[in-house]
């Protein structure tokens, strides 16, 4: 079993869990290819990585593997990948939101996902059953119907409190066929998506409850394999919400940012940091350990 990770500077890192070894790959050319943002293995198989200097694919195999830059009109960072059923990818970043076919290699700018045509998108997760791509951005939260091009932006009503939170969006996730959750700069919001329109949730920081979300904005989301739901605060650290006991958790501190996650086959969470590195957390949150051999930030 593996897992691989990107690094903020160091490229992409691969770690085999039985031996605990690490294969390191660099980027190269342009410069900028060894800060990632995002990675994500197609349904063919193909690993692909979103850079600060744009797209990366993995190419050939043992120790010939590399990373390769896939020249895109738009270029600047990419910050998110999503797939659709048909395998065309989604990419979100400086330059909005653009769609792939990684067949024929078109590429092509997506201007009508409204203002996040042109907006920094952080975030995408693609809704196969429903046909439509949720686009995280700067301006806040959009739903893009992929057959159709319309969008619609779920924007903050002060006088609804059932609308989604202001700010920007930063992460998405879903655990369930009619959830989706949504870490913002307004905290961590749930969407009902059961009815036409969703109906939003959200929870935010009160430093008179120790049972409510950690402060900051929320950056990174998993479930885990209880239904729990992690998230990632930016200046705040871990939070872990029970569902059914509608509260959160604060696990064991660490001083690193808390900005991806990934499960392991026994359950186990791993945690990448900015300043920590990449840490390990078991099932019952008792065992911690930090890979010393990943130098950069993860």
């Amino acid at each position: 079993e593996q897992i691989w990770i990107g690094t903020w500077g160091g490229g992409v890192a691969r770690l085999d869990l039985p031996t605990g070894q690490i294969t390191a790959f660099t980027a190269g050319e342009p410069a900028g290819g060894d800060f990632v943002y995002a990675l994500h293995r197609d349904s063919r198989g193909v690993l692909w990585a979103g850079t600060r200097a744009g797209l990366r694919r993995l190419e050939g195999t043992g120790a010939a593997a590399r990373f390769v830059d896939y020249p895109l009109a738009a270029r600047g960072p990419i910050t998110s990948i999503a797939e659709d059923g048909r395998g065309t990818l989604w990419l979100g970043g400086e330059a909005g939101l653009i769609r792939l076919d990684p067949e024929s290699g078109q590429a092509a700018g997506v201007p009508s996902a409204g203002a996040a045509g042109d907006d920094f998108v952080n975030a995408l997760w693609f809704d196969r059953a429903r046909g439509q791509l949720w686009v995280g951005a700067r301006s806040g939260l959009y739903r893009l119907d992929a057959a159709s091009g319309q969008s619609v932006h779920f924007a903050h009503d002060s006088a609804r409190p059932e609308s989604m939170a202001a700010g920007q969006v930063t992460s998405l996730m879903s655990d369930q066929p009619d959830r989706l959750w949504i870490g913002s700069d307004g905290g961590l919001s749930v969407a009902d998506m059961r009815g036409a329109t969703p109906a939003f949730r959200t929870f935010t920081h009160n430093p008179d409850d120790p049972a409510s979300l950690a402060a900051g904005t929320v950056v990174s989301l998993l479930a885990d394999y209880s239904g729990g739901i992690w998230a990632g605060a930016w200046t705040g650290g871990l939070s872990v919400y029970h569902p059914a006991r509608f509260k959160f958790a604060a696990p064991q501190p660490t001083s690193g940012l808390p900005v991806s996650f990934a499960l392991d086959a026994d359950g186990g969470l791993w945690v990448g940091t900015f300043g920590e590195g990449l840490l390990r957390l078991d099932g019952h949150l008792a065992e911690r350990e930090r890979r010393r051999a990943l130098a950069r930030d993860v």
